[in-house]
């Protein structure tokens, strides 16, 4: 049974498959008491990082009904109890055992870049490090080192640098984990699948679609802590891919509430993927055209926005001249109606 942690044994056999010529094993502080030290391969190839990163980056299937077991790659942004939930709508089991599980659930946030000494977190998978330093001569524990010791912001607190002999790692470095390179192993010999978080829980029963009433009670929701607890447990199930519209109408009305949710994983996740900070800072037309780009907009989202745009026109020079207002001819389409009609919009005279 594998450790509970990233810092699984490096298979030799896993380094020589991907060509890592220049490895070297380093040693990284697993917590605060500087008691445990977990061991990392570092290179300065920054193609063979990408290689590894690629592969537990990209989905290798959406059919969940592919995979029985599931391992979830450390530092996701969405809880725990929300992936299990989803997966079990698929009979899809979740293990903290990688080496009994067919696939892993991937996202964005498994690696990270440190620079300048700062403290690595022990929950990464993946690390690009500039401008750190090794030690070799941490006294405290000079039985038990095996490798060079990265030389982090939380070292220095109890073993300070003018009292250690401290020499460069070179200054790109690339830090991959025991468990980041034998799950990419793996996946590269088939023997794996990758999934996408968000792939899990679009797939779920679960989500509903946003409605005017729903965005009504939402925005009611906002003005008193209890019902925000309320709408944390909604606003992660509603679909920001349907009814962009809407998802615009409430941005406008919850986004200066989003400190509230600073530690719900679940909300925030949502808040990221529906947009709701860009969506909150757009007017009518820029909306328009942001739903354009992305495919989104319809007539139905058309006819939402329109009248708002006009209610935001400002010209001046009304004293010595009359404006008339016409919607462009590649926008006309968007009014047809069902019998195939345009609906007539009054020029709209600006006086």
């Amino acid at each position: 049974m594998a450790k509970k942690t990233v810092f699984q044994d490096i298979d030799p056999g896993a380094v020589s498959y991907f060509n890592i010529e220049d490895e070297r094993s380093y040693g990284i502080w697993m917590n605060s008491m500087c008691k445990e030290i977990g061991t990392v391969l570092g290179t300065e190839s920054e193609i063979i990082y990408e290689k590894i990163q690629d592969l537990l980056d990209q989905e290798t299937t959406n059919d969940l009904t592919k995979v029985k077991k599931a391992f979830v790659l450390p530092l996701c942004n969405v809880s725990a109890d929300r992936i299990k939930t989803a997966l079990k709508e698929h009979k899809i089991f979740v293990t903290n055992d990688y080496e009994q599980a067919d696939c892993i659930i991937t996202h964005n946030n498994y690696s990270e870049f440190f620079t300048h000494g700062e403290s690595l977190k022990t929950t990464c998978s993946m690390f690009k490090l500039n401008n750190y330093y090794y030690c070799n001569s941490i006294n405290a524990l000079s039985k038990t080192i095996k490798y060079p010791i990265l030389y982090d912001d939380r070292i220095k607190v109890n073993y300070p640098s003018y009292n250690q002999e401290t020499e460069s790692v070179p200054y790109d470095l690339y830090l991959i984990t025991g468990l980041a390179l034998n799950l990419a192993h793996k996946i590269d010999q088939g023997n794996m699948h990758v999934i996408n978080v968000e792939t899990v829980l679009g797939s779920s029963a679960n989500k509903q679609i946003l409605t005017p009433q729903l965005v009504s009670d939402l925005k009611a929701m906002m003005q008193t802590s209890e019902d925000r607890t309320m709408a944390s447990s909604i606003l992660p199930t509603i679909d920001f891919n349907q009814e962009p519209e809407l998802l615009w109408e409430l941005a406008q009305a919850i986004d200066n509430y989003s400190h509230h949710y600073t530690r719900n994983k679940d909300v925030n996740w949502w808040w990221e993927q529906a947009d709701i900070y860009n969506l909150k800072h757009m007017n009518a037309e820029e909306a328009i055209l942001h739903f354009e780009k992305d495919g989104k907009l319809n007539s139905k989202v058309f006819k939402y926005f329109e009248p708002i745009c006009r209610q935001e026109i400002s010209i001046h020079n009304r004293e010595m001249y009359t404006f008339t207002v016409q919607v462009k001819p590649e926008y006309r389409k968007l009014l047809k109606t069902k019998d195939n009609n345009y609906i007539k919009l009054p020029d709209e005279n600006t006086d």
